[in-house]
């Protein structure tokens, strides 16, 4: 009984310490360029349509061809650049009959995309970020998945940086 006590404590400790601490990005690299909500809710809607065109041909190209359907994009997150480059967190519904965890065989999958935005407010995609999460269950699962990976626990792997650090945009990942 009091070994699971402790257990408890160690988790209410740990679900209160990664509440308070949101990055791992100190405050002297963290990204603060900012844009209006008007470019951002613009921006939001140009990105569902160009990652569920992306995530679409992806998938025309795998061998055998997936039997998932894309429902639905949601955009978590946009982080910009100062020089017109985005990172952007995604959340995508999908109909995957080999889910047997709910009825309506549901599966979001959430993931991690880097494009340019040109003078004409085009976006391209560049390139998909290596780390996704997988649900069955509730979308904000993925989100938190999502914060967790690219706002913290990418700046401890060594050479690499959180997508919310000023020396994202100029890292390899964009190579």
């Amino acid at each position: 009984m009091k070994k699971l006590r402790v257990i408890t404590v160690l988790l209410l400790l740990a679900i209160v310490i990664s509440c308070v601490e949101k990055t791992s990005t100190s405050e002297e690299y963290l990204n603060k360029n900012r844009v209006s909500q008007e470019t951002y809710l613009n921006d939001t809607k140009i990105l569902q349509n160009v990652v569920a065109s992306y995530i679409d041909s992806t998938n025309k190209t795998k061998k055998p061809k997936p039997k998932s359907k894309l429902l639905s994009i949601e955009i978590d997150t946009i982080f910009y650049s100062s020089n017109n480059k985005i990172a952007l967190l995604y959340i995508s519904k999908n109909k995957n009959p080999y889910v047997v965890e709910n009825k309506d065989s549901i599966q979001f999958i959430g993931g991690c995309l880097i494009a340019i935005k040109d003078q004409n407010s085009s976006i391209k995609i560049v390139d998909k970020l290596k780390y996704i999460t997988t649900t069955s269950e509730i979308p904000n699962k993925i989100s938190r998945d999502l914060r967790l990976m690219y706002l913290r626990e990418m700046g401890y792997v060594e050479g690499r940086y959180n997508i919310n650090d000023n020396r994202f945009w100029e890292s390899d990942v964009w190579k």
